[in-house]
């Protein structure tokens, strides 16, 4: 059997042409050309803010009436395209198409075949519409179950008039709901340390108040205030809000506009009073105040003391360290409705000494888990009872650091050292 002979004929190439313009793989001219023409760009949406459609990670669309081929050579130019909206002859999106997705069905075998010449209908996918002109705090409302997930949920944008806009993706919208609570958070930091520096001295000759406090996270709900109210009179306090965060850092900032007007004038009892009638009506038991609060008169030593819910309170005469009072019957401030605080009273002797705290100092724990404990504190404190009130706070701060070691800070640390002179 004799096979027949075919010619084979060879095709000359002009080099001079630019390289980009000759034919590929045998391709004709056309062919050759740049693909990506098919890819059309929507314009941005007409209103700014902070909206929806300026998450857009894409603008690109292409028409339903191109084929699988077609796109996948265009998005193969465009290497950081990740989905395009697939759009109608009215320029309204009626499906989205994404890369991965795209590219792992002409990846399977003879897929490139199976896919030639068809339509996108093929490897289009359905996606949630949304206005471009949605606020995104509602969008992120609305994505709540998508955004839960593991995986990068895509969803298209429309303007007005229902065209074509763009596509996010949940990712998109994790970013910059991430982006937004830090800037929230270093806010609220600032803000709060103007409210509770971290370290505050106060006083004069008869009666010398150190306050320190360190959050446990970058913000918090503990807080201090040493305040003159008059020549001879001074309001002292230390105050631990439930729960940790911005939520307990926003009371705080409440705290410290409400004591900023106390004058002393209707007495520690009534302003109490009033303050616990607040906290109750706008938290609702959702947030409640323990606290120490003491109000001095410096000439005499005489101190009025209410404990709301908290007692640590901690007097030094000498060597002698005694724990001021008991848990007392007050509740914190915010748990009832209407109560009439019940005040201890106290007189500090020439020399005397106090210490206000909060429970994030002696419930701090280290590797073991032991905690700092008020019997580690009072040892302490026995053992520095002659030291100035600048040294005592370095020393109990390094205490609490070599204490806990690698671990992690609990809780919020707040205390407030006092000397009568």
């Amino acid at each position: 059997m004799t096979m027949e002979k075919k010619t084979l004929v060879f095709e000359s190439v002009n080099l001079e042409l630019p390289e980009s313009t000759r034919p590929m793989d045998g391709g004709t001219m056309q062919d050759a050309a740049d693909p990506r023409h098919i890819l059309v760009e929507a314009p941005p949406p007409r209103r700014q803010g902070e909206l929806i459609g300026k998450l857009a990670q894409s603008r690109t669309y292409v028409r339903q009436e191109e084929e699988i081929d077609a796109l996948a050579a265009a998005m193969d130019k465009a290497v950081t395209l990740h989905a395009v909206g697939v759009v109608n002859d009215r320029d309204a999106p009626v499906g989205i198409i994404l890369r991965r997705e795209l590219f792992e069905h002409l990846g399977k075998r003879y897929g490139r075949e199976l896919y030639k010449r068809k339509p996108l209908s093929l490897v289009m996918k359905p996606a949630r519409l949304f206005r471009d002109d949605l606020n995104i705090f509602v969008v992120a409302g609305m994505l709540t179950e998508e955004l839960r997930r593991l995986d990068d949920t895509f969803c298209l944008l429309v303007d007005a008039e229902g065209r074509y806009s763009g596509v996010f993706s949940t990712r998109n919208l994790l970013i910059y709901l991430s982006e937004t609570t830090g800037r929230d958070i270093a806010l609220a930091r600032r803000l709060q340390a103007a409210i509770v520096r971290e370290s505050d001295h106060f006083g004069d000759t008869r009666c010398s108040i150190l306050c320190y406090s360190k959050m446990a996270k970058e913000v918090g709900g503990d807080f201090y205030l040493a305040k003159r109210l008059t020549s001879d009179r001074i309001l002292a306090c230390v105050c631990d809000v439930s729960g940790k965060g911005i939520a307990a850092s926003l009371i705080t900032a409440v705290l410290g506009g409400v004591f900023d007007t106390y004058t002393g004038g209707r007495g520690l009892g009534p302003f109490l009073q009033g303050l616990n009638r607040y906290i109750f009506e706008t938290f609702r038991l959702e947030y409640f105040v323990t606290g120490i609060f003491l109000e001095l008169d410096c000439r005499t030593g005489d101190a009025v003391i209410c404990d709301m819910g908290h007692s640590y309170f901690l007097v030094a005469q000498g060597r002698n360290l005694y724990h001021l009072g008991k848990k007392s019957s007050n509740p914190p401030l915010g748990v009832v409705p209407d109560l009439a605080p019940e005040l201890s009273f106290y007189r500090f002797p020439p020399g005397g000494r106090a210490v206000l705290f909060t429970d994030g100092i002696v419930e701090q724990t280290d590797r073991s888990g032991s905690e700092f404990s008020e019997k580690r504190l009072w040892s302490f404190l026995k053992g520095n009872a002659d030291e100035d009130l600048l040294v005592i706070r370095d020393r109990l701060c390094t205490a609490l650091e070599d204490f806990r070691g690698e671990e992690p800070q609990n809780d919020d640390l707040t205390f407030l050292l006092l000397k009568f002179n």
